[in-house]
């Protein structure tokens, strides 16, 4: 068995699972209570951590949470994640599932990356992405990169507060504002992100700028930006 799912919280129906879902096992594609508590722990807002695996009712998972810019969401984002189910070790598929949440990003062709993804993981010889490059056809699914535990120190109201999250280096400045604006309840155009004195360009990614484990962020108004 094995699927592949977006989810996302809504404020009136909860954690739900979004349309289509690939899932090649009717009884747990017909589970609309399992599929729920499923995108609850995907989704988990009582925890900080983006990446997680865990297991229900037999079924291994793992997801990926993220945030996509939506002009009329709250704090101007919605937060979904995506999920892959299996009855068999998932961890395996991680580097599929974060190569597949950089595609989200831009929230375009949704079901076509998925689709890509169920393909990947049901059928070994599949690759995930491929580009055409000087005349051959080559893997894009880039080598893995350790995701980096990151503080952000917020400076903005009385007194400092900080948070601790777990971020992919090859996210967008963009997305992970998003997300730390989420956690400290502020909207994407109250403040920047800082680094080491260096305002952090939202176009790139986090790599970028050569942060380091346990290295820190400062979130700083937007009326200080030089």
């Amino acid at each position: 068995m094995k699927g592949v799912f977006l989810c996302k919280f809504d404020e009136i129906q909860g954690y739900i699972p979004i349309e289509p879902l690939l899932i090649n096992n009717d009884e747990i594609l017909n589970n609309e209570k399992l599929l729920q508590e499923i995108a609850r722990n995907a989704i988990g807002f009582g925890s900080f951590v983006e990446f997680c695996s865990f297991s229900l009712s037999g079924i291994n998972c793992i997801s990926r949470r993220f945030s996509v810019s939506v002009q009329a969401a709250r704090g101007g984002s919605a937060i979904y994640s995506l999920v892959i189910i299996a009855n068999e070790e998932v961890i395996k598929f991680k580097t599929l599932l974060l190569e597949t949440v950089e595609k989200l990003l831009d929230w375009k062709d949704i079901e076509g990356y998925l689709k890509r993804l169920y393909d990947a993981i049901s059928y070994a010889e599949t690759p995930l992405y491929k580009e055409e490059a000087e005349g051959s056809v080559k893997d894009s699914v880039s080598e893995e990169i350790k995701e980096l535990y990151i503080h952000f120190m917020s400076t903005i109201g009385p007194g400092e507060k900080k948070e601790k999250l777990l971020i992919n280096p090859r996210s967008n400045v963009r997305t992970i504002k998003e997300s730390v604006g989420n956690l400290f309840g502020l909207g994407p155009n109250e403040f920047y992100l800082s680094y080491g004195g260096v305002t952090m360009e939202e176009t790139n990614l986090i790599m970028d700028y050569d942060i380091k484990d346990d290295d820190t962020i400062l979130l700083l108004p937007t009326s200080t930006a030089g």
